[in-house]
């Protein structure tokens, strides 16, 4: 199966709802990770599992690409 890694700023953000559907949707074909910049002000329960990543560092996105190894790499 397919691996997408969703890159997101603020994760599981409340106002961004939209998020939850896109990654269910996607969660039904492909294997699903998502990162997280910054927490969210309001999250949302029933969320997808994400990595908090500790810093914008462009060694730390390359640490967690070979780690998960996307065949995609989406970004919000």
């Amino acid at each position: 199966m397919p691996r997408v890694l969703f890159m997101i700023q603020a994760y599981p953000q409340i106002s961004e709802t939209y998020m939850h559907t896109e990654i269910d949707r996607v969660k039904q074909r492909y294997d699903v990770h998502v990162a997280t910049l910054f927490p969210p002000d309001i999250f949302y329960p029933n969320h997808a599992p994400y990595t908090r990543l500790p810093d914008q560092k462009p060694e730390t996105y390359v640490q967690l690409a070979r780690q998960i190894q996307p065949d995609i790499v989406h970004g919000h």
